[in-house]
């Protein structure tokens, strides 16, 4: 029995892009011009004859129609920015690059700009991956610990406050004082 004969055998429309070489959509071009489909139990299906007529057709002539070569698919931008590096050794425009490797123009143009900036002048560009800390002495302090520093007028003094000598025996901004320290736990504990 003829493949043509036992209709199990036809294929389906994936099959015969398949062994086209080409898309679905390319075996439905070529429908009613080349492939007559004929349903199946549902299903549209090809006889392998008209396929291999196709084949034969393709391999007798000089220059053979291959299929439509697809867009690479990049496992990572890094090979993308490679392949697109690689068009720029070459010298090839952006025209060029967007229509070989299917890459919209923007990232072409951004990855220009990384082809054309040097490394040290990149990284000088580069914000900071951690911002620094702002410096101790600028950071906000608790009206607490600036009237345990002296730094608040608003606390209450008491009579026997008296300057603390350094070293040196110089005065310095700090007064201590028991009577001033438990005023202002009095005061933030609202125990007048």
């Amino acid at each position: 029995m003829r493949p043509d004969q036992d209709r199990r055998r036809w294929l389906t429309r994936t099959e015969a892009a398949k062994r086209l070489g080409t898309t679905i959509a390319g075996v439905r071009r070529l429908e009613g011009k080349t492939l007559f489909p004929e349903t199946i139990a549902g299903i549209e299906r090809f006889r392998p004859s008209e396929i291999a007529a196709i084949l034969k057709c393709r391999s007798s002539l000089s220059n053979p129609v291959s299929p439509k070569p697809r867009p690479p698919r990049w496992r990572n931008l890094g090979e993308e920015a490679a392949a697109v590096f690689a068009l720029f050794a070459e010298g090839k425009d952006l025209r060029e690059i967007v229509t070989t490797l299917h890459v919209c123009p923007e990232r072409v143009r951004t990855l220009y700009h990384h082809w054309t900036t040097d490394l040290d002048t990149g990284e000088h560009l580069r914000p900071p991956k951690h911002p620094k800390p702002p410096p101790a002495h600028s950071r906000p302090r608790s009206p607490a610990s600036a009237a345990l520093r002296g730094q608040s007028s608003s606390l209450p003094q008491s009579p026997d406050a008296r300057p603390v000598a350094s070293s040196d025996d110089q005065p310095t901004d700090l007064t201590v004082s028991s009577n001033a320290v438990t005023a202002l736990l009095e005061k933030l504990l609202g125990n007048h």
